[in-house]
């Protein structure tokens, strides 16, 4: 018998959409979800809408972790 809880490539659902003014609002699955240097989940985007796909198994008591920053980074830098 598999300790597995969850397995890989499991869509766990909707964590944000944008709305009309072009803001995203976070659900609260989305609110669920810590960073990680290397992370067990990935966000799909689908037209407005960004949902949790894990990337490999997910065992018990492990956390739901993606590759995040809180900020959009510009690179202005010249070559």
């Amino acid at each position: 018998m598999s300790d597995v809880i969850i397995e890989a490539h499991t869509n766990l659902g909707l964590t944000h959409y944008k709305l009309k003014s072009g803001a995203w609002l976070r659900t609260p699955l989305g609110g669920f979800i810590n960073h990680s240097e290397e992370p067990n989940c990935e966000l799909m985007n689908v037209a407005k809408e960004k949902y949790l796909i894990t990337k490999k198994d997910i065992m018990p008591n492990e956390e739901l972790t993606l590759k995040y920053t809180m900020y959009e980074v510009e690179n202005n830098a010249k070559v």
